[in-house]
């Protein structure tokens, strides 16, 4: 038989006759799974049937049909990279469906083919020796040949369709258009480099040995996998877990090229994260037998294998927190032995929580291994929820109707009223506040199928009853409460609450963990969605058309306009928002301000209802309790029904009324309100100072508005309504000396409130914001400036002149605004003629440099006490009095072109963009919206102004962790010495950010210690002084005559005993041979005496162990000489042994046998 016949006997499996439909072969190591003919199980896994089919289905689809044939692809390597196509009839293969058709189409076209079936059928006569039929034109035969005859031979017609050839836009190559994208993706397609910006997620598992988990891949479901990176040390080790990691490295190094790390030992380095593990308890394992999860045995083997690991100083097992899906957990547990599964002596356990299934790659199938119990002992501890047979929200029983019956008949009124709503909304607002920082935690929405379908309150006992009094069973609120998403809305929730049967206090559903807001039982918001509109309002995107966004997008019914923007104003007023109100650069105290009205933010206001205060006010008013009234007032409208008055609702009036200063910038949470004084009859000079300034504003704003609007204007004071619109302005600005024809004309062009007075820093940061209630007077600027603890030594306003004025007659005996009544020269006519032509120059070096000879009431930047009013660049022509040029900023070369005038000017133009909705408000709503708004964008600045720092720092930054450590560890400190808080958590940001790099440990706790040794004095000022002149920092001016006094014993021994017990017993030395100060301290028998029971402790948990047998091992070492090489050494005896080092044991030993000896070669050699 010739060749072509032999080849069409031995046909590739994926060539398969017309009609026969390829089935799914049976997998050999598990018969519940299927293969795939065409496909190798390294190209395709074996799976279920249903999935086999469906993969077969994809074959069929790109199939290629000739003749009787049918070519399926292939997937079983046969040398090829891709899955490629055997011809039918020759050994061809081609990767590229479409150059398979025209070899078929050229070189066997069908009438051939199909002749070159026939000989199979061919009568018994017939030889070898003649020429195959499938060449027709070489016949030789004198038979009658069984091709059809020469003019049917040709192939058939077949109609190809026109291609469309492009040129490719890196090579110019010309190329089909359909195979530009491959071309790019193989040819010119980079591949991302590793960077801190671009890399693989990565977590530490086991800090001491270098080990490390790492995403498997950029693209697909995230999978970790181990590496090493150990660099330190004797024992080194570079190593990734994958084989094509290291097959290319092998290659690379028998080729004599370079070896470089892989992007999973890359993206290492790019990686700080640490994941979470807790020194397992046996409690909890003894727990876990107890409930059944595995018997005795299996305890015995986890508690050796913890010990193990302990001994060997390896991390027993971590929580990995980059793997995905978030039903998917991957326990990285310590394995001894190393194997194809450990090659890193760690594995990676899978739990999937939504099938309830584990994986483990030592094992296949369901089969239960040690290291699942590890893993199970793991998650019990630290995920307890994860193993109730169903989930506590689910578990409840939901309350029938004649429960309902009895709870009418007690008379459980939810939501309660009066003293009980006030106790509930208390409570909530005390003890459920949300993290500021939820936006970096949420990074997206909550999945629909992770809701839980019934939300029940987490509190078990009462917090207002003194002892431990339970509450009652959880109570169904409503089984129809609606959960908003970005994408849609899921409804169908079950909501609970819980009753105190002592003091008959509700508690309801109100935390955040579940990704879930929860506002009136009712409607539920997603953090991530509320976080969604605090971005959108920072655009100027108002709730509602936030709202009507997502339903138009999703096509479904969101909740009413109302109830969905309470709903969001409920998260704000529930997130833990510190309103600082200071900047990052100026600190609490800035030197410098600029102060404005935004006039067109302003709120409907009855202003005849307004009744005058109390005749014993005096205007003080408690700002703390005032704002915090208002965000109770968001929380109880969760709480009522509609119809219900709320009860902490706030009505405008002069004597409950006060502004927003930063808690570190004021002296104290009592501010100064004196607005009700504007109605009053006052001196001609308080007239003067409080209406000069805005007759020309009114001025200005008339000539906006229609004639028609003017004469209504006209007619309403009592004026003469023919004329001209210039004849109108002029009669209405002769009216505007009275109080009752000014407010008349200012309520037309305004509205009813008096908008919004603020005083930011030149950076445009907010420091001081009030809502007015009547119109804008220098009285309010100096009601918010007397209440800072610092008055700024330059205050920046567009009527700098009735400032002073009115400053310096409200305190004549203090003149706040001196020297020259605020002018920075003397109004001499030499002055003024010098100020006018431009020549005269007046420096204060102070605000550059801290004057070294301080004032008396000085302010702590400058050391000045001179306070200055200036005009802005803008309004310091409008003046008509000759002595304002000295109110000119150009006057000063310190501040001319280095000092943002107009930053108030910038803050207004973005807060104008959200006047549509923010002037559609109550009063209290308005104040509320609008300080939250400003304390985000001051947020938002100062984290910009921080990361520019970091960018243009020359050494690397601290990490976020190091800042909050910092942080927290100063507010501890403050808190334990009672001082003031004058720092904040940027503050302690930045100061870390630029000294940090230059710190060791010692310097470290040496500075924070200081703290506990200045108190009396300036804690933080003297504390950084001296820090930064101790370490010789040339770039930083600060004078300073404090010299710290010796630091307490006590703190000395507390900080050496850390350093101890965190490095070992070779610290004793280091810290002895220091200094006869640390000699002393560590050579003392009850400094060792600790630091050893410290260790101890450490290591063993003695709740585990009977009272005799901690007598018999829980006792100190002892310093002896051994007997053979004539040195100190530890003696222990028998019991545990280490090297003092927290958590690092070397072993337990019954008995002595090396007594009298420091180890076994001393034993040995000594002949004992």
């Amino acid at each position: 038989m010739c060749g072509y016949f032999i080849f069409v006997l031995f046909q590739h499996i994926t060539v398969q006759r017309r009609g026969k439909d390829p089935q799914p072969q049976r997998c050999h190591e598990d018969a519940n799974l299927f293969t795939c003919p065409f496909c190798s199980s390294d190209t395709y896994k074996p799976c279920q049937y249903h999935q086999i089919m469906t993969h077969i289905a994809g074959h069929k689809l790109r199939s290629v049909e000739h003749g009787d044939y049918v070519i399926y692809s292939c997937g079983l390597g046969c040398g090829q990279k891709a899955k490629h196509f055997h011809c039918c009839q020759c050994p061809q293969t081609y990767i590229n469906k479409g150059a398979l058709k025209e070899h078929l189409c050229k070189k066997h076209p069908i009438s051939a083919f199909t002749a070159a079936l026939q000989p199979v059928a061919r009568p018994a006569q017939e030889t070898c020796s003649q020429q195959p039929v499938a060449r027709p034109a070489q016949e030789t035969s004198s038979q009658q040949p069984v091709a059809r005859p020469a003019q049917e031979t040709s192939a058939p017609l077949v109609i190809k369709r026109k291609k469309i050839t492009v040129s490719c836009p890196h090579c110019g190559v010309s190329l089909n258009s359909k195979n530009l994208k491959k071309h790019i993706e193989r040819k010119h397609e980079a591949i991302n480099p590793i960077t801190s910006t671009s890399h693989l997620p990565a977590q530490c598992v086991d800090k001491k040995n270098g080990i490390y988990v790492v995403a498997k891949t950029f693209r697909g479901p995230c999978i970790p996998i181990h590496v090493a990176k150990k660099i330190w040390g004797s024992s080194q080790k570079v190593m990734c877990e994958m084989d094509v990691c290291n097959t290319c490295a092998e290659m690379a190094q028998r080729s004599d090229l370079l070896v470089t790390p892989c992007v999973h030992l890359r993206s290492v380095d790019y990686s700080s994260a640490i994941a979470p593990n807790e020194d397992l308890s046996e409690d909890v394992l003894t727990e876990m037998v107890e409930q059944k999860w595995f018997g005795d045995t299996r305890k015995n083997q986890c508690l050796k294998q913890r010990d193990q690991a302990k001994s060997k100083g390896a991390t027993f097992a971590s929580l990995v927190t980059i793997g995905g899906p978030d039903y998917k957990y991957y326990i990285s547990v310590y394995e001894p032995k190393v194997s194809h599964y450990s090659r890193l002596a760690r594995v990676l356990v899978n739990y999937n929580s939504k099938t309830n299934t584990w994986h483990c790659p030592c094992l296949k199938g369901r089969k239960s291994c040690l290291h699942k119990s590890i893993g199970k002992w793991c998650l019990f501890q630290m995920k307890r929820q994860l193993f109730t047979t169903l989930p506590q929200a689910e578990a409840v029983r939901e309350p029938s109707q004649h429960e309902d019956v009895m709870m009418s008949g007690q008379q459980w009124e939810y939501p309660p009223k009066g003293e009980g709503l006030k106790q509930m909304v208390q409570y909530i607002y005390h003890n459920k506040k949300l993290p500021e920082t939820l936006s970096d935690v949420f990074t997206e929405d909550v999945k629909e199928e992770d809701i839980p379908k019934h939300l029940i309150p987490e509190e078990e006992f009462c917090s207002q009853c003194p002892g431990p009094v339970h509450l009652s069973a959880p109570i169904l609120i409503t089984r129809n409460a609606k959960v908003a998403m970005l994408t849609g809305v899921v409804t169908g929730i079950s909501t609970y609450c819980k009753k105190c049967s002592n003091c008959g206090m509700f508690y309801r559903y109100q935390d955040w963990m579940h990704g879930l807001h929860n506002f009136n039982d009712q409607l539920l918001l997603t953090v991530f969605l509320c976080i969604f509109i605090r971005n959108s309002v920072q655009a100027h995107v108002s709730v509602g058309r936030v709202r009507s966004i997502l339903q138009k997008t999703s096509h479904v019914p969101y909740p009413k306009d109302s109830e969905f923007f309470h709903a969001y104003l409920h998260f704000e007023a529930l997130t833990h928002h510190d309103y600082n109100f200071s900047c990052l650069k100026c600190g609490h105290h800035p030197p410098v301000v600029v102060m404005d009205l935004h006039r067109k933010g302003v709120f409907s206001m009855p202003v005849s209802d307004i009744s005058e205060p109390h005749e014993t006010y005096n205007g003080e008013v408690n700002s703390e309790d005032f704002w915090e009234t208002l965000s109770m007032e968001r929380i109880a409208a969760g709480l009522l029904k509609t119809g219900d008055r709320n009860p902490y609702n706030i009505k405008p009036n002069f004597e409950y009324w006060a502004p927003w200063i930063g808690r570190y910038t004021r002296k104290a949470p009592i501010v100064l309100n004196t607005e009700w004084q504007k109605v009053q009859s006052t001196s001609a000079q308080d007239l003067i100072t409080e209406m000069d300034i805005t007759e020309e504003r009114l001025s200005d704003e008339l000539m906006k508005l229609k004639v028609a609007d003017i004469r209504k204007l006209c007619k309403a004071c009592g004026v003469a309504t023919q004329g001209s619109k210039t004849d109108l302005l002029s009669r209405l600005r002769g009216q505007m000396q009275t109080r009752t024809a000014y407010d008349k004309i200012f309520q037309k062009v305004w509205g009813a409130s008096g908008g919004w007075a603020v005083i930011l820093c030149p950076c445009g940061v907010v420091y001081s914001v009030k809502c007015l209630i009547r119109a804008e007077s220098p009285r309010d600027f100096s009601d918010m400036l007397f209440s800072w603890k610092h008055m700024p030594n330059i205050c920046i306003y567009d009527f700098a002149r009735g400032l002073a004025t009115h400053s310096n007659v409200r305190r004549p005996e203090a003149m706040p605004f001196a020297p020259f009544d605020g002018r920075l020269a003397e109004d001499t006519e030499d002055n003024l003629r010098a100020a006018l032509s431009g020549t005269l120059t007046v420096s204060l070096p102070w605000l550059n440099e801290k004057k070294l000879d301080e004032d008396v009431s000085c302010h702590p930047v400058t050391g000045s006490s001179d306070h200055y009013a200036l005009y802005d660049k803008f309004h310091e022509s409008n003046s008509k009095d000759v002595r304002d040029s000295l109110r000119k900023i150009q006057l000063v070369p310190e501040l001319a072109g280095s000092v943002n005038t107009q930053a108030a000017e910038q803050l207004f133009s973005g807060m104008r963009k959200n006047n549509y909705f923010l002037n559609m408000m109550s009063p209290t709503t308005h104040m509320f919206f609008v300080r939250n708004i400003l304390h985000i964008q001051n947020e938002e600045k100062n984290k910009s102004m921080l990361k520019k720092i970091q960018k243009c720092h020359s050494k690397t930054t601290p990490t976020c962790a190091v800042i909050n450590t910092s942080f927290m560890l100063q507010y501890a400190l403050y808190i334990t010495l009672g001082g003031t808080f004058d720092f904040s958590e940027v503050g302690a940001a930045l100061l870390i950010t630029n000294v940090f790099y230059l710190f060791v440990f010692p310097k470290l706790l040496l500075f924070y210690c200081l703290f506990l040794v200045v108190a009396p004095l300036n804690i933080q000022q003297a504390c950084i002084c001296h820090f930064i002149r101790s370490l010789n920092c040339s770039w930083i001016i600060m004078t300073t005559t404090f010299v710290p006094p010796q630091l307490p014993l006590v703190v000395l021994r507390a900080i050496l005993l850390e350093v101890v017990v965190h490095d070992g017993d070779v610290a004793i030395r280091t810290l002895a041979l220091t200094c006869s100060c640390f000699n002393n301290i560590v050579c003392m028998e009850s400094f060792r005496r600790e630091a050893h029971f410290r260790w101890l402790d450490s290591v063993v948990n003695w709740k585990a162990f009977s009272e005799n047998f901690r007598s018999l091992y829980r006792i100190p070492y002892s310093i002896s000489r051994c007997l053979q090489c004539d040195s100190l050494y530890k003696h222990y005896g028998a019991g545990y042994r280490g090297r003092g080092q927290r958590g690092v044991l070397q072993g337990f030993y019954s008995s002595d046998d090396f007594e009298g000896y420091c180890g076994s070669d001393c034993f040995y050699e000594a002949g004992a």
